[in-house]
């Protein structure tokens, strides 16, 4: 009885703890959620597609060669989520509050998964906090990007398809995961595991999952292929083309930096389980493993971060949960240690935490005052102006945007001179009243614009 009574308040303290890490993640949230100007370099480029297919009704994949000319990597579900929404407060607060509630829509489907398996919401509970603790989530939970909205719709997808029998359910859940893909095309984990988990059980329904998905996936491209022109892949592929071919390593291996104490208790509790118990785990070993290799294939890519590791986390969460719950049903030894690490976790991520949330409000507050500075500097400039092309910064860009006025040529670095070629020819054509040269702020108007 007095080891249940030691563990119990140990219990509280780390509840304690992961608790004051959710308030510190809540303040910096709200911040970010007010900030009037980007807090993410990819931001402005989401929201200059939004504004495009605000202004013209069209979808917002375009050629290299025309104006307008602007990257769009992305699929059009958010964006097009973004476009009905009226704009309130400030350019990105609509599209940071979809990622918000996205991020607590995927909070949510990890209880529940849990529950589901435990019956318990304590460890439900422990799952989300959990969760909350990773660094992609509490970094890109509230930016104006697709990530959380991706994971979120495949997330209600993988569950409704896994923890339900009824063939209306398992057809929405496909279809969920078809519009997660069409919101980040590397959406793929959830589904993927979906499938390999179900081959074993029910192979007709992971037959039937897997045809829907597939052929919703191939006839909706083939209709966006044809309805952008043929753009829609191609500006996938635009500056994504792999390049970093030992990124995967690093990509591999920041778990273990970011989480050590987490993984830990993985590993342990994951080696008190015998081979029975450890085949319940099928679903959750088939997401992590299916989410780890996506995210180490595609961080090739020039533009891979921790969001890439959304999925696993997600993923380590609903297992981790699920093998606390296990091992608790175990002897004492087991609670003591798992506790030990638990407990180390809590501790270890609200340091964590706050010291890239630190270094974040500080490059925030550095890139306010820039922002004021060059707003006002351009105020003139752009109040007179309708149709601008903004080359060199993207901070030029998010004063731009802040005046409603979408940037008419915004492709990858690396056609930097590709850009300022169109750009010229515009002007001469009258294309576009002003060009602006972001790192100098030189102004190039056309020819009878004020």
């Amino acid at each position: 009885m007095k080891t249940n009574k030691n563990n119990n308040r140990w219990w509280e303290v780390i509840w304690i703890f992961l608790s004051i890490h959710l308030l510190i993640v809540v303040a910096f949230w709200v911040y970010k959620l007010m900030s009037p100007h980007m807090v993410d370099c990819i931001e402005v480029r989401v929201l200059n597609a939004v504004c495009w297919w605000k202004k013209t009704g069209t979808l917002p994949y375009t050629g290299v060669d025309q104006i307008p000319a602007f990257w769009n990597p992305y699929g059009p579900v958010y964006e097009w989520i973004c476009k009905l929404l009226p704009a309130v407060i400030h350019p990105y607060f609509v599209g940071r509050f979809i990622s918000l509630i996205s991020t607590l829509s995927i909070m949510f489907v990890t209880a529940l998964w849990v529950h589901h398996w435990t019956r318990n919401w304590s460890c439900s509970m422990l799952a989300a906090l959990l969760l909350l603790t990773a660094k992609p989530m509490f970094t890109f939970g509230i930016v104006h990007r697709v990530d959380a909205m991706a994971v979120g719709l495949s997330m209600m997808g993988f569950t409704l398809v896994l923890l339900t029998r009824d063939w209306l359910s398992i057809v929405i859940g496909a279809i969920l995961m078809v519009l997660s893909f069409h919101t980040k095309l590397t959406a793929i984990a959830a589904p993927i595991a979906c499938i390999i988990a179900l081959l074993g059980k029910d192979r007709p329904r992971a037959l039937l999952v897997g045809g829907i998905w597939f052929m919703l996936i191939i006839g909706s491209v083939i209709a966006l292929q044809i309805t952008t022109n043929g753009n829609y892949l191609s500006q996938a592929v635009l500056g994504n083309e792999p390049s970093l071919w030992l990124k995967p390593f690093d990509m591999l291996t920041r778990p273990l930096t970011s989480s050590p104490f987490w993984v830990a208790l993985v590993f342990y509790a994951w080696r008190g389980a015998d081979s029975y118990e450890r085949s319940a785990f099928r679903t959750e070993l088939s997401y992590l493993a299916v989410a780890l290799m996506i995210a180490g294939i595609t961080s090739t890519n020039p533009g891979s971060s921790w969001n890439y590791l959304l999925d696993f986390y997600v993923a380590l969460a609903m297992m981790t949960s699920r093998l606390i719950w296990l091992m608790m049903q175990k002897a004492a030894f087991y609670n003591v240690t798992i506790i030990a690490l638990l407990l180390a976790h809590a501790l270890f991520s609200i340091p964590h935490t706050v010291y890239f949330n630190a270094k974040d409000w500080a490059s925030m507050r550095k890139y306010r005052e820039e922002f004021v500075k060059v707003k006002a500097e351009l105020r003139e400039v752009l109040s007179n102006s309708r149709r601008v092309a903004v080359l060199k910064s993207g901070l030029v860009m998010d004063v731009s945007l802040s005046y409603g006025l979408p940037n008419y040529i915004d492709l990858p670095g690396e056609m930097e001179r590709q850009m300022e070629g169109l750009a010229m020819r515009a002007l001469q054509q009258g294309q576009i009243d002003l060009v602006i040269f972001g790192d100098t702020l030189k102004v190039l108007k056309a020819r009878g614009a004020r």
